[in-house]
């Protein structure tokens, strides 16, 4: 009998029960499964998380992200969501034919979609999303028959959407928002009937929106279409109910025409945002009574009215009432006038409340206190007159409040400073009196404090240095008087200071230096004096500083002239002088200087930044010279004449002496000429007598440039005027009111 080795029997095993070879065609898959990650795996540059580090193993079952089927051991999911990978995906991924999931979203991959993905038939879902691919979207996708996801959103995708993805009959999602995307919608997309998700937004896409979208899915749930160029009406029709829309969002596009009344029939709407269009007609009144799901309604930035030709608000927010969900209103940036009705307040669990730039008119509704839930409050840019209620205390959630420009009057209420999470106070432009509250220094949380282009008085409040979050300070235009506080050093944070148009006395504090993030100082049109801080060099980061139109003396600190990142560099109308500090020749960031209406003096340079700066910023600085048009030339100009000025007015000095010496001796002479005549020895005599006293007056006097006393030269009292007067003239430039003695010298100082 003959014996059959062992190999031999295992193979007439398998081909009695396995005539087909299944183990070779599985051995076969598994080594192209194999091939196919592995060359994934190479495309890929960078992996700083690690997660294709057990890539390499006998069984591809066990490799990170890789998932494969118990029964058949083919891959059927590849997820390596959120882990950084750089390169390009690898287009042998299409040979994955068992593949369900394929996941490689949130990493940095680069390249183009392959197409290959074209061929998983057996694909549910493919996310690509939030990576930097760009090119087309491959037509060949629309064979995915099993697809139920798309997404490839948040790419750099370009082209128009591709016709045949409306072969996606079982698609439900499809997002490919947020690419570069332009042309039209396909209308080939709505033989999708199946689909509830819908995201084209942030593309550029054009044209009207087909109507047969919301015909078509009727099982639509969310729809974007926003940040595009879509233009013509929003196309819902009543005969076309969508009854689970809960997300309408179209937003920044150009459409025109009304509100569809129709969109009330989906009373499952959470969400929307129509704002930034061309909407017009009347805010609905009727639209929203059963939409009790409704959480944000945004309708701003249209061209809509309230009803009754535009002069009443309140059925508006009277078909609100029954919003119990809503969170945030807007409908700013409209035509909209009327007053803010009462009923505001039953509003109770809005979050935010947006009715700028309007023409809204009359006060602010005392209850609007009771919306206790409200974070954000904006009624800037309208008509509203009245106080700002106290009541506004009530509101212990706020955390910005906007009521500028407005015609709001009265004083701030101190109560403001009881709201503890305030991170901005915008009041500016309005008509609001009284002092700045010092209770405001209990807004630890404040950011933004601007309260500019009112009539508030008395002094800043020291106090305001504990707002230690403080970065944009602004009190311009006001009637502030007194110091600056030193304290407001304390605002290490501060990245804008504005105290111009004020009534502020004294020097600059020094303590300013310790703002070292500050990028923009204002303290222009004040009453401040004294010098200009060196240690404001400190303030790094500063790009613009303005301290004109004040009685500022002594020079412009090198320190100042040279920050790195200054752009913008006022000190016109002062008293300034010395020469321009040669550091600003070399400066890389200045483009506007104004040094007009001070007393410097000495050769302006022509070379760096100078060669760029206009001949006006040197204007009523007489001591000035150089190439700049309109200024003397250094070589026989207003230096030589600072030179020759003084030996002239020392010789006409010395003359007049000589002179008076001169009628002196012929007054003496005449007086004596009989003794004279009589006793020649005694006219000697009194001749030597009168020339004897000359020699110390002379002598006493060579200093004062003349033989007469300093007091009643007027050649010395002319130069003791030209610092105070050129100081006087500064202010004068400022139509401050010049005192008669100001007045007096400021037409000599015209000649310097």
């Amino acid at each position: 009998m003959e014996v059959v080795p062992m190999p031999a029997i295992i193979l007439t095993f398998f081909l009695f029960f396995f005539p087909n070879g299944p183990s070779l065609t599985l051995s076969a898959g598994w080594s192209d499964e194999r091939s196919a990650l592995l060359s994934f795996k190479s495309h890929v540059s960078n992996d700083p998380n690690g997660a294709l580090a057990t890539w390499g193993s006998s069984d591809v079952c066990n490799w990170t992200g890789v998932a494969c089927d118990m029964a058949t051991r083919r891959v059927v999911k590849l997820v390596l969501r959120d882990q950084k990978l750089s390169g390009e995906v690898s287009p042998a991924l299409g040979n994955l034919s068992h593949l369900n999931i394929l996941n490689l979203s949130g990493n940095l991959f680069t390249g183009r979609v392959p197409s290959e993905l074209g061929n998983l038939f057996r694909l549910n879902i493919l996310d690509i999303s939030a990576n930097s691919v760009a090119g087309r979207i491959p037509p060949e996708l629309g064979n995915l028959s099993s697809l139920n996801s798309l997404d490839l959103s948040g790419n750099y995708l370009t082209g128009e959407v591709p016709p045949e993805l409306g072969n996606l009959s079982k698609l439900k999602q499809l997002s490919i928002g947020n690419n570069n995307l332009e042309g039209p919608i396909p209308t080939e997309l709505t033989r999708i009937r199946n689909l509830f998700y819908l995201n084209l937004g942030e593309n550029n896409l054009s044209g009207h929106i087909p109507e047969a979208i919301f015909c078509n899915f009727s099982a639509l749930q969310y729809i974007d279409l926003s940040t595009n160029s879509l233009d013509g009406k929003i196309p819902i029709r009543g005969d076309c109910p969508l009854p689970d829309l809960m997300f309408l969002v179209l937003w920044s596009n150009n459409l025109v025409g009304g509100i569809p009344s129709s969109i009330s029939n989906s009373t499952k709407l959470k969400w929307l945002l129509l704002e930034s269009n061309f909407l017009t007609g009347e805010l609905p009144s009727d639209m929203f009574s059963n939409m009790r799901n409704l959480t944000l309604l945004y309708l701003s930035y249209n061209y809509l009215e309230s009803p009754e030709n535009n002069t009443n608000l309140e059925p508006f927010f009277a078909s609100l009432t029954n919003c119990t969900e809503l969170k945030e209103l807007g409908i700013a940036g409209n035509e909209i006038a009327g007053t803010i009705p009462p009923l505001v307040g039953r509003l109770s669990g809005l979050r935010q409340l947006h009715l700028e730039y309007n023409r809204i008119f009359g006060p602010i509704p005392a209850n609007l206190s009771d919306l206790a839930n409200l974070t954000a409050l904006n009624l800037s840019h309208n008509l509203l007159n009245g106080s700002i209620p106290p009541g506004v205390a009530g509101m212990q959630r706020l955390e910005r409040v906007d009521l500028s420009n407005n015609l709001l009057f009265g004083e701030i209420p101190p109560s403001l400073g009881m709201i503890p999470r305030l991170g901005l106070v915008d009041l500016s432009h309005n008509r609001l009196t009284g002092a700045v509250p010092a209770t405001l220094s209990n807004l630890t949380q404040l950011r933004v404090l601007v309260l500019s282009h009112n009539r508030l008085s008395g002094a800043i409040p020291s106090s305001l240095a504990q707002c230690v979050n403080l970065q944009n300070f602004d009190l311009s235009h006001n009637v502030l008087h007194g110091t600056i506080p030193a304290d407001l050093s304390e605002l290490t944070s501060l990245l804008y200071l504005n105290l111009s148009g004020n009534v502020l006395e004294g020097p600059i504090p020094v303590t300013i230096s310790k703002m070292v993030m500050l990028q923009v100082l204002n303290l222009s049109s004040n009453r401040l004096s004294g010098a200009i801080p060196p240690q404001l060099g400190s303030c790094v980061a500063l790009e613009y500083l303005n301290v004109s139109g004040n009685a500022l003396d002594g020079g412009l600190p090198d320190s100042v002239a040279a920050l790195p990142f200054l752009q913008v560099l006022d000190v016109s109308y002062n008293g300034l002088t010395g020469a321009l500090p040669l550091s600003l020749v070399t400066s890389a960031s200045l483009q506007t200087v104004n040094f007009s209406y001070n007393g410097f003096s000495g050769e302006v340079p022509s070379a760096g930044a100078f060669a760029t700066f206009p001949a006006d910023a040197f204007l009523g600085n007489t001591g000035l010279c150089g190439s700049v048009a309109g200024l003397a030339r250094c070589g026989g100009g207003a230096k030589h004449r600072r030179v020759v000025l003084p030996v002239v007015i020392t010789v006409i000095g010395f003359t007049l002496a000589i002179i008076g010496v001169a009628v002196r001796r012929a007054a003496a002479a005449a007086t004596s000429s009989a003794e004279a005549r009589r006793d020649s020895r005694r006219s000697m005599l009194l001749t030597d007598a009168v020339d004897e006293p000359m020699e110390p007056l002379a002598d006493g006097t060579a200093d004062n440039g003349g033989g007469v006393p300093r007091d009643h030269s007027p050649q010395g009292r002319s130069h003791q005027t030209p610092g105070r007067c050129s100081r006087n003239m500064a202010r004068g430039m400022r139509s401050v009111t010049m005192t008669a003695s100001e007045q007096s010298c400021s037409t000599s100082d015209s000649s310097f």
